[in-house]
């Protein structure tokens, strides 16, 4: 019996150190270990190229794995010769909601012959991934679109109205551009403060993330966006939220980068020119950063600040607020109170001083008016006639009639005529 129970024992221990073994093996792959496995499974992703192609299939299938309703958005972009292919991957999640999150980041290469990996991008695929996948079981306040943008590096390709994505159903873009791929982690929303970005601040305050803020530059340069309304580009506008923000949609923008004097048109102080070139890797990449442990920890923690900020119950708020400064709607209330203070404030001080003028007018004239017959027991001008030197032939008066003298009626007074 004793043995029965030590077997049943010894079983029961087994089966739960197999249960924990197969719950750990089933955990959730981290961005980082996700943006290795993309790298690999697609080094050459050139711009509009086959390759860029067939990595955007990958995506597909692991959003459908997420549960996601895929669908893939070709375009075909013209450059006066060829016809070159992209596409975009979006994934949505319905919640029947009215208002949507959409999250976003560029997936290709860059254009141009033997450029390396597109480590810069493919981190943030990592990091988007790994979003999607915490975000499929979100169910609350917002139904959730994933978009993985093709095309971008060539000409004017990207045309939000084609995206795939109903722009009035957008509460919030948020973009992610190279994440931990950067000398420091920064969160854009726009060159004025915004709602949605003090959000987002409180979020990364909660978590202790190192995300800095980012400065302001309205410097232009050659690297020029044709005639958009955010033509001063700087290394907050350099993704797909700048797109957004010319329709008037509140966004976020997670990038890295060493953003200094010049705008910031670099990644590394040290490598000014990673980005499409043949270091773009994921090695060089966690070189200059001081090990992978450290990109891990970095990509890590700004893909939960954002998985947190979509499922807070406080987004909602805040979003509301962002809605009116996007559209301009608060502004103008403000504005309105503002002018009709000031008009009620001049129609008052017009009144006031209206009365003053008008009380100033009746005193000088009663100063001035001759008194009446009736009014000489008020005569100001009594003591001066008192006066024996102002008396007689000579003084500069007159005599004082009697009470019972009756006043002249020729219409001729000799007191101080002026």
């Amino acid at each position: 019996m004793k043995k029965c129970l030590w077997l049943i024992l010894l079983f029961s221990l087994m089966l739960s150190l197999f249960c924990m073994g197969g719950s750990a093996v089933a955990e959730a792959p981290s961005p980082y270990e996700l943006a290795q496995a993309y790298l690999s499974a697609h080094p050459a992703r050139s711009v509009l190229s086959g390759g860029e192609l067939a990595s955007s299939v990958y995506l597909k299938d692991a959003l459908d794995g997420y549960g996601y309703t895929t669908k893939t958005v070709s375009l075909d972009y013209y450059d006066g010769e060829n016809h070159h292919l992209s596409a975009h991957v979006i994934g949505e999640k319905d919640n029947h909601k009215s208002q949507t999150i959409l999250i976003g980041c560029y997936y290709g290469g860059y254009e141009g012959e033997n450029v390396g990996h597109g480590a810069t991008a493919g981190l943030s695929v990592g990091a988007l991934l790994y979003i999607a996948n915490a975000l499929s079981d979100y169910t609350a306040n917002y139904n959730i679109t994933i978009a993985f943008w093709g095309g971008m590096e060539y000409g004017d390709s990207f045309h939000v109205d084609r995206c795939g994505v109903a722009l009035k159903s957008i509460a919030l873009y948020i973009n992610l551009d190279s994440l931990a791929a950067g000398k420091y982690d920064y969160l854009y929303a726009d060159d004025v403060p915004r709602s949605q970005e003090k959000f987002f601040r409180s979020v990364i305050s909660d978590f202790g993330a190192n995300v800095c803020s980012a400065p302001v530059f309205k410097k232009p340069t050659s690297f020029g966006n044709g005639g958009d309304a955010y033509a001063y580009p700087h290394l907050g506008i350099l993704g797909a939220n700048r797109f957004f923000l010319e329709e008037g949609i509140p966004c976020v923008n997670f990038l890295s980068g060493a953003w200094s004097y010049d705008c910031g048109l670099y990644r590394y102080e040290e490598r000014r020119d990673i980005e499409g070139t043949t270091a773009d890797t994921l090695a060089e990449i966690d070189r200059l950063n001081g090990g992978s442990v450290n990109t891990q920890k970095r990509l890590l923690s700004l893909s939960n600040v954002i998985i947190a900020g979509v499922k807070s119950e406080k987004l909602p708020a805040a979003l509301s607020s962002a809605a009116k400064e996007t559209t301009g709607a608060d502004l103008n209330n403000r504005l309105a109170v503002y002018l009709i203070t000031f008009i009620g404030g001049a129609i008052l001080l017009g009144v006031f001083l209206f009365f003053i003028l008008r009380n100033r007018g009746s005193r000088t004239e009663s100063e001035w008016t001759q008194p009446g017959p009736k009014d000489r027991d008020q005569d100001p001008y009594e003591e001066m006639r008192s006066d024996p030197f102002m008396q007689g032939p000579f003084g500069m008066g007159r005599e004082e009639p009697n009470e019972k003298e009756e006043r002249k009626t020729n219409g001729e007074d000799d007191v101080f005529r002026f």
